[in-house]
């Protein structure tokens, strides 16, 4: 099953989780296959303070500085 299968027969949560959920999965990745936060955030088409913004928001890496 794809994760909107999964999610829809699981009864599904609020729209507003599952697509953070979705959000954070492609930040993860992005992130851990960039060379720095603003490589990711290009690639993310975010500035860098909105890509910090949301690696604080969900808790992921240091938010700090570059990698």
């Amino acid at each position: 099953l794809s994760p909107e299968e999964s999610w829809l027969s699981a009864g599904g949560a609020p729209l507003d989780q599952y697509m953070e959920q979705v959000e954070r999965g492609i930040i993860e990745r992005t992130v851990q296959d960039a060379a720095s936060y603003a490589q990711a955030a290009r690639r993310l088409g975010l500035s860098r303070q909105a890509l910090m913004y949301k690696l604080k928001k969900y808790h992921i890496g240091g938010g700090g500085g570059d990698v």
